[in-house]
């Protein structure tokens, strides 16, 4: 075997050969450009940096990139008529068509992009459960993100908090080209809260954040599609007043947080209660 150990290796990108294209690429209903590469084609060489770049931005959106080892998957790139390498194939629900855009990181993510918002597909807004995300989310370099910090399970409810989620996706839906859109429920990222200088007043609210500038601003109005959509662009156009991270840009960190189940909260157990029986007792002495 070649030392080679593919495209997918420690990637965003997915490895595939005979079966998994088949399972993922052409059974799957996902939006994919795959690539098809020879380990030995000079061009693949130089595609593949730009490839694995673009496959990182796109993390989240429902795009994925998807290479093929054309040498050892030979069924798949012999049904596609694959003749010269790379090839480019964009499959959307395991309809192929030819890829003609260019090859640099900025053109895959554009196309992408465009594929993305000409099939309507909905967009992903994540919720804040790891530094490890979080740091691919939104610490990259030119990443912006928008964060949403939810009121708490008890507050909202699980109706509320999707209602909430629902409106982070319609903006995010128009916004995706030029953010990520994030999560987080009230004080379940205290630290980042704190760096936003001490977000948040009341929730929900929406933070605009680049952490490769340092810079953060918070959306001052009511919560609603009309008003997230005018925050995020005026942000992005200079029309909106950025601030300084509290402490340096490091101090933009998130810690581990339960995923929620998308169910209503539930009260802990007889806390409340063993409060007012201590209370009780020490009225009584």
């Amino acid at each position: 075997g070649s030392s080679h150990s593919g495209w997918g290796a420690g990637s965003s990108v997915v490895g595939l050969d005979d079966g998994s294209f088949s399972s993922s690429v052409a059974q799957g209903d996902g939006l994919w450009l795959v690539a098809f590469y020879a380990p030995w084609c000079g061009h693949c060489r130089a595609l593949e940096p730009e490839f694995k770049r673009a496959a990182a931005q796109l993390e989240g959106t429902g795009f994925r990139l998807g290479a093929v080892d054309a040498t050892i998957a030979k069924g798949v790139a012999a049904e596609h008529g694959v003749e010269s390498y790379p090839t480019l194939k964009f499959f959307h629900r395991g309809q192929p068509a030819p890829y003609e855009g260019g090859r640099s990181t900025e053109d895959l993510v554009g196309y992408a992009m465009d594929q993305l918002e000409r099939l309507g597909v909905g967009a992903e807004v994540l919720q804040l459960t790891s530094a490890e995300q979080w740091r691919e989310a939104c610490l990259k370099k030119g990443s912006l993100c928008a964060v949403a910090f939810l009121p708490h399970i008890l507050d909202s409810g699980a109706e509320g908090r999707q209602a909430y989620l629902e409106t982070l996706k319609e903006v995010a839906k128009k916004n995706r080209r030029l953010y990520r859109f994030v999560w987080s429920e009230a004080e379940a990222q205290p630290r980042l809260q704190q760096a936003l200088d001490a977000c948040c007043a009341s929730y929900p609210t929406l933070a605009a954040v680049s952490a490769d500038k340092g810079r953060f601003a918070l959306m001052r109005d009511a919560f609603d599609e009309k008003h997230a959509a005018a925050f995020v662009g005026g942000v992005l156009r200079g029309a909106i007043r950025t601030h300084p991270v509290r402490g340096s840009a490091s101090s933009l960190e998130v810690v581990a947080a339960d995923a929620w189940d998308g169910k209503d909260g539930e009260l802990p157990p007889d806390e409340p209660l063993d409060a007012y029986d201590d209370m009780q007792l020490d009225s009584e002495l």
